[in-house]
């Protein structure tokens, strides 16, 4: 009841005005989670910021070895591409880039045992990549492919056999 500008109602809320202002933090929070799920949320970025590649003096029994590094900017296509080998990647790479030209980006290289390799670093809308492989053709059987994506600094080292993939050491 209202006197004189005073109040003389209950000085605390009524149950169901309580019960209503308990629910506003959890209704608070189902619609912030509830906005990810109607606008969808991002795939998280690649933490890659440079590559170094190494050739052996002895790199695919001393012969070339072609090599691509490839950016993925798509989820299904990401999930398809870890299940290529290089073979596949190197014979489908034009079809597939043709099909998907802001999906996917590479480079490539053609490397010779022994060669000092490039140390690419990656800036600009690369850094918006959710996945990163790299492929290299070898003349054995294999699937010469690996990911890179969860290295921030990485070394691709092209053995006589594989590639090999290690953090690079400060």
């Amino acid at each position: 009841m209202r006197r004189r500008g005073k109040w003389s109602g209950p000085l605390y809320p009524t149950p169901i005005k309580a019960a209503g202002l308990c629910c506003l933090p959890v209704l608070f929070l189902l619609a912030v989670s509830g906005c990810s799920l109607i606008f969808g949320s991002s795939p998280p970025e690649i933490d890659t910021r440079t590559i170094s590649v190494e050739v052996s003096p002895s790199a695919n029994h001393d012969s070339p070895v072609a090599l691509d590094i490839v950016y993925v900017f798509d989820p299904q296509l990401l999930s398809q591409l870890q299940m290529l080998s290089a073979d596949d990647w190197f014979r489908q790479r034009d079809d597939i880039r043709a099909l998907y030209p802001k999906k996917v980006a590479a480079l490539s290289y053609e490397l010779v045992p022994g060669q000092l390799g490039p140390i690419v670093h990656i800036t600009g809308n690369k850094e918006d990549a959710i996945g990163l492989f790299v492929f290299a053709k070898y003349q054995g059987a294999g699937t010469h492919r690996a990911r890179l994506d969860r290295f921030e600094h990485v070394v691709v080292r092209l053995d006589p056999t594989d590639i090999v993939i290690a953090p690079q050491k400060s």
